[in-house]
């Protein structure tokens, strides 16, 4: 179908993506690396370039693997890669992902690294950072949430209501913020209902008009200095 040497993990016993797709009847899988920083890389296609739209909508769905949803929304984020999932998925087709690679389907996404404790502690840590760049707006996949994952076993109710109040803080917007566990999926059809699949649980979570919040900075501690 396209021209270019698949992603090595793709065929990794471990990894399995392309193996789980054409176990599920997918006719073809391919997977692709996609970068704002390819220099010529063999099999890398550029995020910015009118053939990587068009390869992307020769397919019927997307799935994004994991890794660091801040690279993500770095390489990707107003592209010709993001126009042509946003194209894919307003002709009716499939756009799924895993770990970071769900997050960024949300129009904001979590691109720090602050754990429950460090955002319940100070919710001005310098770690705490959302992003609406990616898949946001006239481009957004789902309704105004906000996507994290690993949310049990790595406790993040703590830092996913901060950063539920922080957005509503200084953007002025209320989010539904959606944690997935791990070996579980949410799948949401077009009319917006959503339907939890696996071994695990999916929270959702949502400020009421009876909800508070209060933020008071602590102060400045030698790990927010930034030396120049």
């Amino acid at each position: 179908m396209i021209d270019v040497d698949p992603y090595p993990e793709c065929s990794d016993p471990g990894v399995g993506y392309c193996a789980y797709f054409d176990s599920a009847g997918a006719v073809e899988t391919v997977a692709l690396h996609v970068s704002r920083t390819c220099s010529g890389n063999a099999g890398c296609l550029d995020a910015d370039a009118p053939a990587t739209r068009d390869a992307i909508l020769a397919f019927d769905g997307v799935f994004f693997r994991g890794g660091d949803q801040s690279l993500y929304v770095q390489h990707w984020a107003d592209s010709e890669l993001e126009r042509a999932v946003f194209d894919v998925h307003a002709a009716g087709g499939v756009v799924g992902g895993t770990s970071a690679g769900a997050m960024i389907q949300s129009p904001v996404t979590s691109i720090g690294d602050a754990t429950s404790f460090e955002a319940t502690a100070d919710p001005y840590h310098p770690r705490i950072e959302l992003s609406d760049s990616l898949f946001g707006g006239q481009m957004a996949l789902l309704p105004p949430t906000s996507l994290d994952t690993h949310f049990t076993p790595r406790a993040r109710l703590g830092r996913l209501m901060v950063l539920l109040g922080r957005w509503a803080e200084d953007r002025g917007e209320d989010l539904l913020a959606i944690g997935i566990d791990q070996e579980t999926a949410v799948t949401v059809e077009p009319d917006g209902i959503a339907t939890v699949h696996g071994q695990g649980a999916v929270s959702f979570v949502q400020a009421t008009p009876e909800s508070e919040r209060t933020f008071v900075p602590v102060p400045s501690r030698p790990e927010h200095l930034v030396l120049a």
